[in-house]
């Protein structure tokens, strides 16, 4: 019973992981490629592309630290 619940817990994550890779390879090898090729306007989506990434994991983890802040403050 534990072992089809903890399988069921990994392809779940498998899939996660490999759906995200999947979203994100396409659209970095396409910067990575107008970046080599058009280095005058390449560098500056490029930057703005990781800025974008860097937001998208740092902004969940900042959202959790708030909520957990305003949890321990209501008590």
């Amino acid at each position: 019973m534990r072992y089809a619940l903890l399988q069921s817990i990994v392809d779940g994550m498998t899939g996660l992981v490999c759906s995200i890779a999947s979203v994100l390879l396409l659209p970095t090898i396409a910067l990575l490629l107008f970046r080599r090729f058009v280095p005058v306007l390449g560098d500056t989506v490029w930057r703005g592309y990781c800025q974008l990434l860097t937001w998208c994991v740092v902004a969940p983890v900042r959202l959790v630290r708030l909520l957990c802040r305003e949890a321990v403050r209501r008590r």
